[in-house]
């Protein structure tokens, strides 16, 4: 089949890749986390699309609100639809110097069960 669409699900609830940058460079402060959590495959629930794209509206001003604005977690905070390979999910993005990503990822996740 030319057309078709496949995406390989990865094994377990949690999959962490971290690169670390520090290594080659001591005087890099900066970290990013980024947390994707996938929804499914587009255009097979147009209501589970519809609810996706409302949540990633809603999920940018209070990302930015807690975990930015409140928290101060980094200077780059975004939350929105994340798509790639016709499947769709959540993705929030914090960048900043102030805490390591692991305990960023708490933070998101804590933000997310609010």
């Amino acid at each position: 089949m030319a057309n078709a669409r496949e995406v390989t699900q990865l094994p377990g609830k949690v999959v962490v890749f971290e690169l670390d940058l520090a290594a080659k460079n001591p005087a890099q402060e900066n970290s990013c986390t980024q947390n994707i959590f996938q929804v499914g495959p587009l255009h097979e629930d147009w209501c589970r699309d519809a609810c996706t794209l409302l949540l990633g509206h809603m999920a940018g001003a209070s990302a930015y609100q807690q975990l930015r604005t409140d928290e101060q977690l980094g200077y780059i905070v975004q939350a929105g639809v994340w798509i790639e390979h016709h499947v769709c999910g959540l993705a929030v993005l914090v960048q900043g110097n102030r805490l390591p990503p692991k305990e960023v990822y708490t933070r998101i996740e804590s933000w997310l069960s609010c």
